[in-house]
């Protein structure tokens, strides 16, 4: 739901504000309250923009809004005023009660921070006026709004007092500022919306001139009538604390028992304490019998302990009368207490027992079980490495075996394998710590017999007779070796092949040019003659049907050589 300022609005001008509140919107309400438009104009408008566009009054604004509420839930409206989108109370409370509903408003405001300035709740019917800014008028408690951006998408407002709003970052401009005065109960509580209920109003409340200045005089008919109760009531107080100090008075203080006496380690078995006690001059000190006869003539001595004991006994009995109440409540609750203390104890040992059995059944079994499981995977975890290990340890065996049936891809897999594992699995035991380098050992001399075996066998299928063309081949050999050296990476037996192919194949040319020209008749002067001669000079000189008959055989010779090639 947006709110769309019209004022000097032109539907067929090219408009991008108004035109982005009414073409994305299902339903357009038109209010007119402070201009009213001809049919023919609003005709015009539903031909611009393709919406219907219903006109609104203020009764049907106040009567229908639950209407327009309800409809913006599932589709986009778009509501258009005259001048300030917030200039009449009615729009505030439709604004209201869409963020009630939780509908989402959004105002796109005209040309003008005039009008603008209403999306921060203050009507301009109210606030916007030019007026001069008298300095003495204004407080640092003064409520003001800061605007920046207004319009766009990344507005900014905020409400606080110019004392404060001075250390404010409203961002990039364009920046207004907005003096409040007086507030309205409705602008109070969109304020309240927009920023939470702790929004205040801080303006200072400036004293009434109606109002006078209270004296002493003015309070002086009350001050005579609470001075007589407070009298009674503080002389109650007084006799209170004078019974309550009197025994005090008549017990002489604490002070004058010595400290000795209130010691918590304080025992006549100690020398040092028995001797202050009884004030021994040092001469007796020593002497048993002088002490007995001292203390039998000592009557001053006997006097001051009993003094002693009866301010202390007096002391006791002053602090037993003031707890008396909670010494013989405490006395009287005893046998209950006793009686909830014990079954309190009772209820503990049967909880204790209770909880022992629990203990036992639910608790030490379960942990049990749970124990004997992870046992039990860690056996299986030992048994797994053990069983991998004794694999790892016959590998070498394996591979003496491999090697003497030549398969030399069955021993490089199995070596490979065996590496990869120790990396893995067996990384770290003491007894497989040099299997890793014999295996690489092992790999190397796979790799000498695979390059005899490839000589020995590309050597003896190169050079079979031409006349031996049905023979099969050895495809298992070949592959097996062929393999192996791709496992190892060597792709060099390739080049090893192209040059023994070269080389046979010249050999075979040379082969059977030789018995080319044996094969011609010639006389014996002729044959002298021809050992000087090279070979290629008596291919020249052969006939045709001897040139033919050699080429013949050159060619099936060839064809046979490619065919074992390939």
């Amino acid at each position: 739901m947006s709110d769309c300022d019209l004022d000097n609005w032109d539907p067929m001008a090219d408009d991008y504000q108004t035109e982005r509140g009414t073409t994305c919107s299902s339903n357009g309400v038109q209010q007119d309250v402070l201009f009213i438009r001809n049919i023919a104009k609003e005709w015009e408008q539903e031909k611009a923009y393709g919406r219907q566009l219903i006109e609104a009054d203020r009764d049907y604004v106040e009567q229908q809004c639950d209407q327009m509420l309800e409809e913006a839930k599932t589709s986009l409206i778009s509501f258009l005023v005259v001048g300030d989108p917030f200039g009449a109370t009615t729009h505030t409370d439709l604004v209201l009660r869409a963020k009630q509903k939780g509908i989402e408003c959004k105002v796109i405001h005209n040309a003008s921070i005039m009008n603008a300035v209403g999306v921060c709740g203050l009507q301009s019917s109210y606030n916007s006026y030019s007026i001069t800014l008298i300095p003495e008028m204004l407080s640092p408690k003064t409520l003001c709004i800061g605007l920046s951006r207004v319009g766009t998408d990344n507005q900014q407002i905020l409400v606080s007092t110019l004392e404060e709003i001075g250390d404010c970052d409203l961002g990039a401009p364009l920046h207004s500022l907005v003096i409040v005065g007086g507030v309205h109960p409705l602008e109070k509580d969109i304020f309240t919306k927009n920023w939470g209920y702790s929004f205040t109003e801080t303006s200072e409340i400036v004293r009434s001139p109606l109002l006078d200045t209270p004296e002493t005089e003015d309070f002086r008919d009350y001050l005579k009538r609470i001075s007589r109760r407070y009298k009674k009531t503080r002389k109650k107080s007084d006799n209170q604390r004078r019974l309550e100090a009197a025994p005090e008075k008549l017990c002489e203080p604490l002070e004058s028992v010595p400290k000795i006496y209130l010691q918590a380690n304080f025992s006549l078995k100690n020398p040092d304490i028995f001797a202050k006690v009884f004030n021994l001059p040092d001469s007796l000190a020593d002497s048993v019998g002088s002490i007995k006869t001292f203390l039998k003539g000592d009557q001053a001595l006997q006097e001051q302990l009993s003094h002693h004991l009866d301010c202390v006994e007096c002391h006791l009995a002053l602090q037993i009368g003031k707890k008396s109440e909670s010494l013989f409540c405490a006395l009287t609750s005893h046998d209950s207490i006793m009686a909830d203390l014990s079954a309190t104890v009772s209820g503990i040992q049967t909880l204790r027992g209770e909880l022992s059995q629990v203990n036992a059944k639910h608790v030490v079994s379960p942990l049990k079980v749970l124990q004997l499981y992870r046992a039990k995977g860690n056996y299986v975890s030992l048994l797994k490495k053990l069983t991998l290990m004794a694999t790892v340890y016959q590998a070498q065996p394996t591979i003496q075996l491999l090697l003497s049936n030549g398969d030399y891809l069955g021993a490089l897999d199995l070596i490979s394998t065996s590496q990869e594992v120790l990396k893995n699995e067996l990384n770290g035991i003491s007894s497989f710590r040099h299997l890793s380098g014999q295996l690489s050992e092992i790999t190397h001399v796979i790799e000498l017999l695979l390059d005899n075996d490839w000589h020995k066998f590309i050597y003896s299928d190169l050079n079979k007779p031409i006349k031996d063309e049905d023979l099969p081949l050895d495809t298992e050999r070949l592959s097996g070796i062929a393999f192996g050296f791709l496992k190892l990476r060597k792709c060099t037996f390739v080049d090893i092949y192209r040059s023994e192919a070269v080389t046979s194949l010249q050999a075979l040319l040379k082969q059977l040019s030789i018995e080319a020209v044996g094969d011609v008749e010639m006389d014996s002067s002729r044959n002298e003659i021809s050992q000087e001669v090279p070979l290629a000079e008596q291919l020249k000189k052969l006939s045709f049907a001897s040139w033919m008959t050699f080429m013949n055989e050159v060619t099936r010779s060839i064809i046979v050589f490619f065919k074992r090639v390939k």
